[in-house]
């Protein structure tokens, strides 16, 4: 697959880039574990801005101005630029007006990418902010803490709706034990993660979590030929599932709403049937039921009404090589846990509207290209052990 950087002599780099990985690498970075540990309030605005959102700005920022530690492909970057370029021409070609607000969410969204998987942002500090984020969210929640209203018996806490903790737990909480080595550390994120996630009371978010944890136990034992395949069928499993959980146990209670979201949908289909090539253009994913405006409750029913089948076509291609990606490296160098995480936001996707260009989506795709990029570097660093150990202890 590519040269391994562990093998490459240390005498054979150039004085600057071995200067520049020790000083990068050899101590976490204070600010970066700051911002990263904020990312999971979701809760918490200001100025009608979301706080995750200005947070992430600041990571974008503070990596714009680092020297990058790793070299992805210009593949890549071209088709992040294509994503973007082709949101801000969907929406010029639409017939609304231009929402900036919207566009530079989008901006921020492929920005936070590129940091993240050139490694402008230390990954250690990402993952350890990560933790200690969405552990003290998870505890919150646990203890009965909420900052919005509604939602009584699930757990809402610092993330301020169950279904945005769910993809919250999925996303950030995976990635933050993708190089955590104190296993006690790990052990207590994972509890916390699964306690609060069950009590979400989220369909999605459980079946996504089940069958994450199916994958991360049969995933080193599947090639990337019959790993398409089995992913498809899970995700096909995930969209059918969920509609028999509507009048099982815990879930009889919300007939109103599922009828309310069935009724959603298909105002959705009608809607992306207008314009369904090139889309509506940004800000426009929300219909009209009884008078009252709803935003989609599919991503990528979303996209498709923003951006049209271009558009949907561009973003899961992203997704979809990042994954397979994932499952072409060496089986010494695959990480079932960022498997598992992109498998878990897709699951998220077909039942929440704003999943695919979320920022949970952004730190999970900026984190397995990192990862695919990182293996056919020739510098050595002390996080490629790092990241080889726990992929061995996995295969074990």
């Amino acid at each position: 697959m590519g040269m391994d950087r562990t093998a490459v002599p240390r005498a054979s780099l150039t004085k600057k880039k071995t200067s520049r990985f020790k000083h990068a690498t050899s101590t976490r970075q204070t600010p970066e574990i700051f911002m990263f540990a904020l990312l999971p309030m979701e809760a918490f605005t200001i100025a009608g801005f979301p706080v995750s959102e200005l947070v992430a700005v600041l990571i974008v920022v503070r990596g714009l101005f680092r020297v990058r530690l790793v070299r992805i492909s210009y593949g890549w970057i071209t088709l992040l630029l294509a994503i973007v370029i082709w949101c801000l021409t969907s929406s010029l070609l639409a017939d609304s007006a231009l929402d900036f607000r919207r566009l530079g969410h989008i901006a921020l969204w492929a920005l936070l990418i590129f940091v993240i998987s050139s490694g402008r942002i230390q990954y250690a500090s990402m993952v350890q902010g990560l933790g200690l984020g969405v552990a003290a969210a998870a505890l919150s929640g646990l203890l009965g803490f909420r900052i919005l209203s509604g939602y009584e018996g699930r757990l809402t806490g610092l993330f301020g709706e169950p279904n945005v903790a769910g993809l919250v737990l999925l996303a950030y909480g995976l990635v933050a034990i993708t190089t955590i080595q104190n296993r006690g550390w790990t052990l207590i994120l994972v509890l916390l993660a699964i306690a609060a996630l069950g009590m979400t009371f989220s369909r999605t978010s459980w079946l996504a979590l089940i069958i994450g944890v199916v994958w991360f136990v049969i995933g080193s034992r599947v090639t990337p030929l019959l790993g398409i395949p089995i992913t498809t069928a899970f995700y096909w499993l995930a969209a059918t599932t969920a509609e028999s959980f509507q009048n099982w146990g815990p879930f009889a209670s919300r007939t109103g709403s599922d009828m309310l979201r069935e009724r959603i949908i298909k105002q959705e289909l009608a809607y992306i049937d207008q314009s369904p090539l090139i889309g509506h253009g940004a800000g426009t994913a929300h219909v009209l039921v009884d008078g009252l405006s709803f935003f989609f409750h599919n991503s990528l029913y979303a996209i498709q009404a923003e951006f049209g089948l271009v558009g949907l076509v561009l973003i899961s291609a992203l997704v979809s090589l990042i994954f397979l990606k994932l499952l072409v490296l060496p089986r010494t160098q695959r990480n079932r846990v960022l498997e598992m995480s992109i498998i878990g936001v897709m699951i998220c996707a077909l039942h929440l509207g704003e999943v695919l260009l979320s920022l949970e989506v952004a730190v999970v795709i900026g984190a397995a290209l990192y990862w695919v990029s990182s293996t056919h570097m020739p510098f050595v660093t002390n996080e490629v052990p790092r990241f080889r150990r726990i992929a061995e202890r996995n295969e074990r």
